[in-house]
Formats: C-alpha cells, structure tokens, sequence
C-alpha cells in the first residue's frame, strides 16, 4: 500500500501541474481506495468526493462512476445505506450510459449487496442477476464469484 499511495501521490502532483481534472480526480480515486482499505473511511470519503469534483469538471463519466461507486462503499462501510444506495444507482447509471458495462456491472453488484441489506431481497437478487448477466457477457469469472459471494 505504500509504493501505491508514493505513485498516486507522484501522479497527483504531475496531473496538477499538467492542470489534468481526469488525471487528477483518478490519482485522487487511487489514494481514497487506499486510505478505505486501511479504513481510514472519513478521509476515504473526502478522497472518493475530491475525485468526483475533478471528474465532473474533466466530463469523464467514467472516472466519475468510479469516484461515485468508490464513495458508496464508503458510505455502505459506515452504514449509511440511503446515501450508499443513492451513489451505487448513480455509478450504475453513468456506466450504462457511458456503454461500460464492466463498470455497471460492479455497480449492480454493489447495488445488490446494499439492498440486501436493507431487506429488499427481490430488488438485490434482481440487481445481482443483472450484474451476473453482465460479467458472463464480458467472460469476467473473477466478477462471476464476486456476484455470487
């Protein structure tokens, strides 16, 4: 985790002094999945929604699904399932438009897991199979076992 947060923070810098949003919003993107994986979720969250800002102002519909589903996890971690919801449904819907659908698939899966937990089970299996149906389309097996776990 370390060398990775050293070559996002060397991206960082090198995205601002090239004034690149995109570059800077996925080395921000870079960093929040670090500090989420070291549980630091407060700075996580302030990371996922910096990178979002960028994003949004490069108009990278992509890199801003990321952000969005990135802050979602957060937001799920920290049992706040409404707003988890809410950013799993908009990266979701950013994918689609964006016509990837590895991405939406991710976000389905997440989408599905949420609602689960907030006891709508039809909804999260109908999420799940849609995501399921999405990683078979793309071959991606490590998808697969991640929809079914």
């Amino acid at each position: 985790q370390d060398t990775a947060s050293a070559h996002f923070t060397s991206a960082l810098a090198r995205a601002r002094q090239a004034d690149d949003a995109a570059g800077q919003g996925y080395a921000l993107t870079g960093l929040a999945h670090i500090a989420r994986q070291r549980g630091e979720l407060d700075a996580a969250g302030r990371l996922f929604a910096e990178a979002a800002e960028f994003q949004r102002r490069a108009d990278d519909g992509v890199g801003l699904a990321y952000a969005v589903r990135g802050l979602g996890h957060v937001r799920r971690a920290l049992r706040e399932f409404d707003a988890a919801e809410r950013c799993f449904r908009d990266a979701m819907a950013l994918h689609q438009r964006a016509g990837n659908r590895f991405g939406q698939a991710y976000a389905l899966t997440a989408l599905g897991g949420v609602t689960g937990e907030a006891g709508r089970f039809e909804e999260a299996a109908a999420h799940l199979d849609d995501a399921l149906n999405l990683h078979r389309a793309a071959n991606d097996r490590t998808g697969q076992a991640r929809t079914h776990a």
